[in-house]
């Protein structure tokens, strides 16, 4: 019972804290919210019989949290989280202040959760306080961990899509397409995160940037050691005046050969790998099947 009553001291505590910090924030915008609705009362917009207000509070509480927290990061961990989003397509459209404030807003939600759910059985508070702030850290983790996936799976999904995109490139240029014509059909042709890539690049060259820095923004977009050393062949050709046609024919074969070689590399890979779960989990249950008749017999014979 006095951990229950804890725990809504402690949540009320916090909701006053919050509403008392809010309405400080906002005191003059909803003072001054106040005498437009008094003085002009045709501010709001009626909309399916209800009144809406045109200021919505909670956006006006966003905007202040990603404030604060934009003031609060450091520079570096900025730029370092605004590339991995860059690397993971930017989920939701989301900045480095967006994807920092929804892992504060987990992190009070997993606070506050926890704290709801363990109190009843917590022998002390100091283990419940322990407990919760573990759990809590789950919320900075777990955000983290998805863009890590997701940009290894894109990474994946870029490198599949590789051979059959040059192969295209290359049977564009050979029909007597240019360069950039035949990027950007290629492009709307195969969707996927490859041709999001060569559009990204070639909105960069409409924006006024040259040929050979928007093949470099785009070969520090993709961590792939093939396509890197594919874009560095075009920007060699294209300062050194070589065949374009000639360099994509080459390219396409040697990104063929490499598929073939990474295949090979993850087939000879196999064995070694199934060598642990044939040890841990096939090979007890065969001797299991096999010598545990014989077992129980010289057991429940004596010898």
């Amino acid at each position: 019972m006095g951990h229950i009553l804890f725990v809504t001291l402690s949540f009320t505590t916090m909701t006053l804290i919050c509403l008392a910090i809010s309405m400080t924030v906002f005191r003059s915008s909803l003072a001054l919210e106040r005498r437009i609705e008094t003085f002009f009362p045709s501010s709001t917009s009626l909309e399916g019989g209800k009144v809406k207000k045109e200021a919505d509070i909670s956006e006006q509480t966003k905007e202040k949290a990603r404030i604060m927290i934009k003031k609060l990061m450091k520079e570096s961990s900025k730029i370092n989280l605004e590339k991995r989003l860059e690397e993971a397509g930017r989920p939701n459209g989301w900045t480095s202040v967006d994807f920092r404030l929804f892992q504060l807003t987990l992190t009070f939600i997993l606070f506050f959760g926890a704290l709801v759910l363990f109190s009843p059985g917590a022998d002390s508070i100091m283990s419940l306080f322990f407990l919760v702030g573990v759990i809590s850290l789950f919320g900075l983790y777990i955000p983290n961990f998805m863009l890590s996936v997701k940009i290894k799976k894109r990474l994946k999904q870029m490198e599949k899509m590789m051979p059959d995109f040059f192969d295209l490139l290359n049977l564009s240029m050979e029909a007597g397409m240019g360069l950039d014509a035949s990027f950007q059909k290629v492009a709307k042709t195969l969707k996927g995160p490859l041709s999001d890539e060569f559009m990204k690049m070639l909105d960069d060259m409409k924006l006024g940037k040259s040929r050979k820095e928007a093949y470099m923004l785009l070969r520090e977009r993709v961590k792939i050691v093939s396509f890197q050393q594919a874009i560095t062949s075009l920007i060699q050709a294209d300062q050194l005046g070589m065949g374009l046609s000639k360099t994509v024919s080459l390219l396409t074969t040697r990104i063929r050969e490499q598929r073939v070689f990474t295949a090979r590399e993850h087939a000879m890979k196999a064995p070694v790998k199934m060598v642990f779960p044939l040890m841990f989990l096939v090979f007890p249950a065969i001797f299991i099947v096999l010598l545990g008749p014989m077992v129980i017999y010289i057991i429940q014979s004596g010898l």
